[in-house]
């Protein structure tokens, strides 16, 4: 989805279809980049939901590779959000995961570095990458 927030109704400019190219051009690297963010949390999203060992088993089984995390994700959604920096788009993966199906989880990237992993609202939300943006964050 382009501009999933803040973005007037009007025809989509020539930027920001470059911007579209951009994010389509990366897709597959930037799925694997916030797959592999989830996987660097995932020991904190485990302490987090807490699953007793059972569920545990079920929903949040502990795993030792980056791949395993496949098992558990899919990609529902990508949002390419109507800003940049240096000419490069800000993209939220939208992911349905085993350990919340109902909330999922969702993750920021700007090229090659992520911005935020929560939610799917930090895959949504304008207001993160426009915060991001604004403080200057090296790339």
């Amino acid at each position: 989805m382009f501009a999933p927030e803040g973005r007037g109704e009007g025809p989509i400019t020539g930027d920001e279809l470059e911007l579209l190219r951009i994010a389509t051009d990366g897709l597959d690297a930037t799925v694997a980049l916030a797959a592999a963010a989830l996987y660097g949390q995932y020991t904190s999203l485990q302490l987090a939901y807490d699953y007793d060992d059972h569920d545990k088993a079920s929903f949040m089984p502990d795993i030792r590779t980056a791949e395993e995390i496949y098992a558990l994700i899919n990609v529902v959604g990508v949002n390419v959000h109507p800003l940049s920096r240096d000419g490069i788009p800000y993209v939220g993966v939208e992911f349905d995961t085993r350990w919340d199906p109902e909330h999922g989880a969702g993750v920021l990237i700007n090229g090659k570095r992520v911005v935020e992993v929560g939610g799917v609202d930090s895959a949504v939300l304008l207001w993160i990458a426009e915060e991001d943006l604004q403080s200057g964050t090296a790339p």
